[in-house]
């Protein structure tokens, strides 16, 4: 869990769900993340992160690798020439980003659960994570928040802060899967002269007892979920 956020959004939401103080709390969390997750965009370039990976083909993929409270977590920027904000906006509705996900990483299947946030575009999401036959099964809930900044500006976030009714409520969905976190999966979608600027930061805790060198493998495995996203776009629109 970040140390940004512990823990007076999970008190209250827990004590107050269908009230106007479960709003705030998840609109509290939901603004701390993002405000978080610009901060590592403002920060990788300095010591604390290592740039990665370096692509100058048509992608134009920069990625940066940092932590968060001892999470690996990785940063994105991707300048995608022929598509537009709308592009990624509707790959990203409500009503299709749950199977969507497994364009965006084949080992997951997601679906929304009928859980009210109490805010307006805003849902839960639950994850199942298939994983290699050595390891357990992980899966998660998120809470997903859409936020329009204008025309050219679109940013998405999900996070498990938060959820901890939602959790408690599906332990038979859990099963004997280990309940991984997603402490955020911030994306931001931003129009420029002839495409969009894509900017993440996927942190995600696998849970379990993992070793350090794992979590660090997933991590980077997490963070090309963004450029099999623009390459269908791409591939599904384009042509390319």
């Amino acid at each position: 869990m970040s140390a940004f956020l512990k823990d007076k959004g999970s008190d209250t939401i827990r004590k107050s769900n269908n009230s106007d103080d479960t709003v705030s709390s998840h609109a509290t969390i939901r603004d701390k993340l993002c405000a978080l997750a610009e901060q590592h965009i403002a920060a990788r370039e300095t010591k604390s992160y290592t740039h990665f990976k370096k692509d100058a083909g048509k992608l134009k993929v920069n990625t940066w690798l940092g932590s968060q409270d001892g999470t690996p977590l990785t940063i994105s920027v991707i300048k995608v020439v022929g598509l537009t904000v709308e592009d990624f906006r509707e790959f990203s509705h409500r009503d299709v980003y749950p199977s969507n996900m497994k364009i965006i990483d084949p080992i997951l299947t997601c679906q929304e659960l009928e859980v009210d946030l109490k805010i307006e575009g805003s849902y839960v999401m639950y994850t199942h994570i298939k994983t290699p036959v050595f390891t357990a099964n992980r899966c998660s809930f998120e809470a997903v928040h859409t936020l329009d900044e204008g025309e050219n500006v679109n940013v998405s976030l999900s996070t498990s802060e938060g959820l901890e009714d939602v959790e408690a409520a599906e332990k038979a969905r859990i099963g004997k899967d280990v309940l991984a976190k997603t402490k955020f999966a911030y994306s931001k979608y931003e129009g420029c002269q002839n495409g969009v600027v894509l900017t993440t930061v996927v942190c995600v805790d696998p849970a379990g007892s993992l070793p350090d060198f794992i979590k660090l493998q997933i991590a980077k495995q997490n963070s090309e979920g963004a450029e099999r996203m623009v390459k269908h776009l791409l591939k599904k629109l384009k042509g390319v």
